[in-house]
């Protein structure tokens, strides 16, 4: 009866959120924030829809109008800096999941996505730094012990690669498999020397690889055991892998 209650748009965005129906939730919420503009849900949730809507520029003004209105709420910076990397301005992304963990020493995500944008920005010890925070708010999280593991590697510290991927692996659901972090430990061994067990491992990835959608992924997986034998005198094992590795690439 009164379209410019701002509380009964809120719901209405909220309910075509839950159904996927990113337009009209869109529709809502700024109707939402047109009838109450003090209010950082309505605004922040308009980001939400817009961000879900891919209307990037937009999301970032909503966001930064609810970061603005509630400076002490950490999903509003860390989502701007979500939309701030959909606009390809990593400083801004940055410097925002800076600002969320300042607000709230304990969330997680964002230093978990500044790990990543400190990488992508070749700054590897504050990016090591950063997965170190998400380890130490959740031990658990194997996505940030794979990316650490591959971010040790890539600056040849590879005892520490060889720990986070051994964590990584080692947080699986039982009879899950994961070849690529399997794969990775194995390079990480091999680069110590330690060679029967970087076999053991590069294996564990042949014996999985069909798991793995992307072929060229598939076909690193099948060399790296390849060569893995070759270095260990497995010469008829390799030549076979070799061989295979081929048969789905012949260029490589």
């Amino acid at each position: 009866e009164n379209p410019s209650d701002a509380s009964s748009q809120f719901m209405l965005g909220m309910d075509a959120m839950a159904k996927k129906d990113y337009a009209g939730a869109v529709a809502s919420f700024s109707k939402a924030a047109a009838g109450d503009g003090k209010n950082y849900a309505y605004y922040y949730n308009l980001g939400r829809a817009q961000y879900m809507a891919k209307q990037f520029q937009d999301a970032k003004a909503s966001f930064s109008k609810a970061a603005e209105l509630n400076a002490n709420y950490a999903p509003a910076r860390y989502n701007l800096g979500l939309t701030n990397l959909r606009l390809d301005d990593r400083k801004a992304a940055l410097d925002s999941f800076q600002k969320a963990h300042d607000i709230n020493p304990a969330h997680e995500r964002s230093y978990l996505e500044e790990g990543r944008a400190l990488s992508q920005m070749k700054e590897y010890k504050a990016a090591a730094g950063a997965y170190r925070n998400v380890l130490r708010i959740n031990n658990g999280n194997r996505a940030a012990w794979q990316e650490l593991g591959s971010l040790y590697y890539q600056t040849e510290s590879y005892a520490n690669a060889e720990n986070a991927f051994t964590q990584a692996l080692s947080l699986l659901p039982s009879g899950a498999e994961d070849p690529l972090t399997s794969y990775n430990l194995s390079a990480a061994l091999m680069a110590q020397g330690k060679s029967a067990a970087a076999l053991n491992y590069a294996k564990k990835a042949y014996d999985a690889r069909k798991s793995l959608r992307d072929g060229a992924s598939q076909v690193n997986v099948i060399y790296n055991y390849a060569l893995v034998c070759d270095k260990m005198g497995k010469s008829d094992e390799a030549a076979s892998k070799y061989q295979e590795a081929l048969g789905i690439n012949p260029n490589h």
